[in-house]
């Protein structure tokens, strides 16, 4: 009786190793065909590195599409706009409109992607949208100038209040026409129609010459910030609008003057963000400063982007 109790436990035994040998053997297999599945996709897979990148891009392409990654949700998940044309032109366009980046390096890229696309910017420039208090200098064929502002945009003609200089000037006279609006510096040639008074009623035309460009959106922010002269000393002022090219800064008793390098320092979360530039020009009597930033390092434009985004989001 003991030795039949025997062998059945035996061959228990036995066969309880056979499954478990059994057992692993199978799961070796399986394993062994899912790695063989994985690396046969792996080779067959487009490296993670060019995908939805196209062709390698140069060192500015990189920046520039970082830059528009900023606009994205998921920054990380910038390349994605060099797969899909209609998320690229939607973010490249709100990137010219906050000054982001420029029409011409966005076409750049645009083609690097093998976008069909002529141009980015879709809204044409014309007298029809100016606004009034826009100031204006005009100039007739014999030189007669005069200066002010534009009074109304009215939708036949745009109605300009000259205040100095030739204030008077016939209907049908041919005049050239310089406006500083927020858009920028623009040139066109129009024809006076009638006038009231020093009012002069020109006709629109959307044949403007933009004569400088501001490369940047400005946003009207004010903030404390430290300006520090080429020659070391120190001043507290404050800005005016704010992006990432430049600022307005009241110029804090007119200490400071044109063409001067400068050094603004503005707070961001308990750490100061250093900005070198230079004061480009003064307006109101010497009050204002207007600033160019130079040679800002990548990640600063970022960290004033965002700070700029942020400021302008809770306006």
């Amino acid at each position: 009786m003991f030795g039949s109790t025997g062998s059945f436990s035996d061959f228990a035994i036995l066969g309880g190793i056979v499954f478990v040998v059994l057992f692993l053997l199978a799961s070796m297999e399986h394993r062994r065909r899912r790695l063989a599945e994985e690396a046969r996709r792996r080779r067959h897979a487009k490296p993670l590195s060019l995908r939805g990148r196209g062709p390698s891009l140069s060192a500015d392409e990189e920046r520039v599409l970082s830059r528009l990654g900023w606009l994205l949700r998921n920054p990380a998940a910038r390349h994605r706009l060099m797969e899909d044309q209609p998320l690229f032109l939607r973010v490249a366009r709100r990137a010219i409109r906050e000054g982001v980046a420029g029409e011409a390096e966005l076409l750049s890229l645009a083609r690097r992607a093998g976008f069909a696309v002529d141009r980015i910017s879709s809204d044409a420039m014309s007298t029809l949208k100016l606004s009034a208090g826009v100031e204006v200098s005009v100039a007739d064929d014999a030189m007669n100038s005069g200066a002010g502002s534009i009074a109304v945009v009215h939708p036949e003609t745009l109605r300009v209040r000259l205040r100095r200089g030739q204030t008077a000037f016939g209907a049908g006279t041919r005049l050239d026409v310089v406006c500083n609006s927020n858009q920028g510096l623009f040139r066109f040639s129009t024809t006076v129609r009638g006038s009231s008074g020093k009012v002069i009623h020109l006709d629109h035309t959307d044949r403007i010459e933009q004569v400088q460009r501001r490369a940047h959106r400005r946003h009207p922010i004010e903030v404390e910030v430290e300006l520090q002269a080429g020659d070391g000393s120190l001043h507290t002022a404050r800005t005016v609008d704010l992006s990432i090219g430049g600022a307005a800064v009241r110029n804090p008793r007119r200490a400071f003057a044109g063409g001067g390098t400068i050094t603004v320092t503005a707070p961001h979360n308990g750490t100061p963000m250093v900005l070198p530039g230079r004061v480009v020009r003064t307006s109101r009597g010497g009050r204002i400063l207007h600033l160019q930033f130079d040679h800002l390092p990548e990640q600063t434009r970022h960290t004033l982007f965002r700070t700029i985004m942020t400021a302008a989001a809770k306006r």
